[in-house]
């Protein structure tokens, strides 16, 4: 048995798979398998896959028709055989000890996720910076080892609901039946915030051991317009499994506090178009059934966030009258704004 199973979808990244791949080969924790699951590229992705299969032992293909990342990573799973599972995007690029460090933390103390910081590469300007907000230290309990008891409220709030910066134990996985949603995009969070709610031993390790790349063309979040509501189709199907499993009430405010801001990030990067029919589908439908309009704005930890959302009008307004008029004070002056003319005023200094 490998230590660790590296699940990597693979869909039309030849410009960037070389790079992730001799990441991965190259990785200082050598006992581990690679499992590539070309989803259909119609590019060169395939034969870069094979390329390096044919000089490492350690790499499996899966070919098949395009089916989705979600559909992709749901095959890995099937046929992994590793202690403990990474699932990795192929179009990132890792630290050479990132597995290394992961897999000692995890079986050190036998955690069943344990989760790594991280930064971005901007592909159009090739400019790295931290992600400050991946994982939310304020939002963490005062122990390193945790579950979501420690945590309730928080639990769905404190990092992200993606897969590439965690490490899962197989037979956590397995024995909770945990699967990606076969989802255009969003088609990760249901098994992350699943698995964050179910594991007993989480904890979080602080070095930056993964480079995320974004603005890359034809990325899959980049193409969200195309399905605009797959991020409501996943809320719903998280709810309903946490349901299920009878813990839905006590997450509830970590899950309507995440569902805030996670859908008015979602408004916020779409056209205005479609920004209309999703807030209206999420006024409309959404928030009444998961009882938001029961709760106080005081509940919700953004609020500017949940103004956006329930009062847009509101919020345009208050804009547009910031822009009209506004008064900032700073350490040494202060900015007036009138009709969109910034004037600046020095502040007086006492002898």
């Amino acid at each position: 048995m490998p230590k660790i199973s590296v699940i990597m979808p693979v869909y039309n990244v030849e410009n960037y798979l070389a790079q992730c791949l001799q990441s991965v080969v190259d990785q200082t924790l050598k006992d581990i398998e690679i499992i590539l699951v070309d989803d259909g590229s119609t590019d060169s992705s395939l034969d870069i896959c094979k390329q390096y299969a044919q000089k490492d032992n350690r790499i499996k293909i899966i070919e098949q028709q395009n089916q989705g990342a979600g559909a992709a990573r749901n095959k890995g799973l099937e046929i992994a055989t590793g202690e403990y599972l990474s699932i990795l995007d192929s179009d990132d690029y890792f630290e050479a000890d990132m597995l290394e460090k992961l897999y000692n933390k995890a079986t050190v103390n036998k955690l069943d996720i344990v989760i790594c910081r991280c930064q971005s590469i901007d592909t159009l300007t090739g400019e790295t910076k931290p992600m400050l907000w991946s994982i939310k230290q304020n939002r963490l309990p005062d122990k390193s080892i945790f579950n979501y008891k420690d945590m309730p409220d928080y639990i769905l709030g404190f990092c992200v609901g993606w897969s590439w910066d965690k490490l899962f134990k197989r037979e956590f996985v397995q024995k909770n039946n945990l699967k990606f949603q076969n989802l255009r995009s969003t088609n990760d969070m249901l098994f992350v915030f699943l698995s964050l709610v179910l594991a007993d031993k989480i904890s979080v390790i602080n070095d930056v051991l993964i480079t995320h790349r974004y603005n890359r063309p034809n990325q899959l979040s980049e193409t969200r317009e195309k399905d605009p509501f797959c991020f409501i189709t996943a809320v719903y199907a998280l709810k309903k499994e946490l349901e299920k499993l009878n813990l839905y009430n006590k997450v509830e405010k970590s899950f309507l506090n995440w569902c805030i801001q996670f859908c008015d990030w979602q408004v916020s990067t779409l056209s205005k178009p479609t920004q209309k029919r999703i807030l209206a589908k999420l006024k409309q439908e959404l928030f009444k059934d998961l009882k938001v309009y029961d709760k106080q704005k005081d509940y919700f930890y953004e609020q500017q966030a949940f103004d956006r959302l329930i009062y847009p009008q509101k919020h345009f307004y208050k804009n547009i009258l910031q822009q009209i008029f506004s008064l900032k004070n700073y350490e040494n002056h202060k900015v007036l704004t009138v009709l969109g003319v910034k004037i600046k005023l020095r502040r007086k200094i006492n002898a």
